[in-house]
């Protein structure tokens, strides 16, 4: 709590819980008053399943959602040494909004079309 508030931390984009001990007691500690738009969550196999069902449920209860995708897909070829992780996601948050992107897209290629638009002219003028 003291690291967030004594720097005005209001918002955190990821937040990786890797914790020599439990999990939950971090979540149990968590201010859910600051927003996570992601959690990565070190879910080790020795882990009393009630322990993780505890976690999953606090983490649902304070409204986030077990990502659909599995992180250990980036591991690549080597994927059983990979870290035993969840993810949870923020249930209003989406990492990659459809109308900013389309929008993004527009604005960029604005600059091109225009300059396209111009060469195109300079080439059809005759020259003398």
């Amino acid at each position: 709590h003291e690291l967030f508030k004594g720097n005005i931390i209001t918002a955190v984009d990821v937040m990786v819980i890797h914790v020599p001990g439990d999990p939950l007691a971090v979540i149990l500690q968590m201010d859910w008053q600051i927003v996570v738009d992601v959690f990565v969550i070190r879910m080790e196999p020795r882990y009393a399943s009630t322990t993780a069902n505890r976690m999953r449920d606090t983490m649902e209860e304070h409204g986030y959602v077990k990502a659909l995708w599995d992180i250990r897909r980036w591991c690549g070829e080597d994927a059983g040494g990979c870290m035993p992780n969840e993810v949870y996601m923020r249930k209003d948050f989406n990492p990659h909004p459809l109308k900013e992107m389309r929008r993004k897209v527009r604005e960029e290629a604005q600059p091109l079309t225009r300059k396209r638009r111009l060469l195109e002219r300079m080439e059809a003028t005759p020259r003398n």
